[in-house]
């Protein structure tokens, strides 16, 4: 498999061919002046983010305002631009020579008024084909930022159910969507193993909105263990790591 089968575009492109996931893939293009002005028109609010690269780095989230004004929001800055060519010229400075995706900003659900989305591993065990989510953990971004990285912004874990509770105790959502939330996961993924047939763990990167739909934000191939290590949820952990070593 070459490097550019690992990006999230050529993972976005292949997802939204199958019509049941697509509900659940927020739209995406590469990012040019074309795509910034058309994006920005239908949905007011985008993100743009290096193609290559996670864990939070170079996010950057642009949302229209009303009068020719924009707002760049980058960590845990923000500035306001007048101008849509203005706008797209300075975030084109801040994104340098890497490619970029432009993709709509997911309303996310919030806890404290900050946004959170949901660390979903999926695995399956040598020799079998079935999927199971084997781990979760909510991931809330810290003040101002816009990322849930928990290193980049400070942020804090949360076990699942328990995001979920003060979510909707706060009523950022209506329901408890962890059901769905696991069969969706097991979708994208099941899918995924069409184009990386050896591999046997995802991690997902799963938003829901203030009615409990569920977008994907991401996929990863190679994800961190370390949000079990800080929610010191040792048991989930290991079962992981058995799954990963081949028992």
């Amino acid at each position: 498999m070459n490097r550019a089968s690992e990006d999230k575009f050529t993972k976005y492109r292949f997802l939204s061919q199958s019509p049941a996931l697509l509900p659940h893939l927020p739209e995406t293009h590469l990012f040019n002046q074309h795509t910034f002005a058309y994006m920005l028109h239908k949905y007011q609010q985008i993100i743009v983010k290096p193609i290559g690269k996670g864990g939070g780095f170079g996010v950057i989230q642009i949302s229209a305002q009303g009068d020719n004004q924009y707002k760049v929001h980058i960590e845990n800055k923000t500035r306001i631009i007048q101008g849509l060519s203005d706008t797209y010229h300075y975030v084109k400075h801040l994104t340098g020579p890497l490619r970029y995706l432009i993709q709509r900003r997911i309303p996310l659900a919030q806890i404290n008024n900050r946004p959170f989305d949901i660390r979903v591993i999926v695995q399956r065990k040598k020799r079998s084909h079935v999927w199971k989510v084997t781990g979760t953990a909510a991931k809330v971004a810290g003040k101002g930022f816009i990322v849930t990285n928990n290193t980049r912004s400070k942020g804090t874990l949360l076990p699942l159910s328990v995001a979920i509770q003060r979510a909707i105790s706060q009523r950022t959502i209506h329901e408890n969507p962890i059901g769905n939330i696991k069969q969706t996961s097991i979708k994208i993924v099941s899918r995924l193993s069409r184009l990386y047939p050896p591999h046997r763990i995802y991690g997902l990167d799963i938003g829901l909105d203030h009615h409990g739909r569920i977008f994907l934000i991401e996929a990863n191939k190679y994800p961190s263990m370390s949000h079990f290590i800080k929610l010191k949820d040792y048991s989930t952990y290991r079962r992981i790591q058995s799954i990963k070593q081949g028992s």
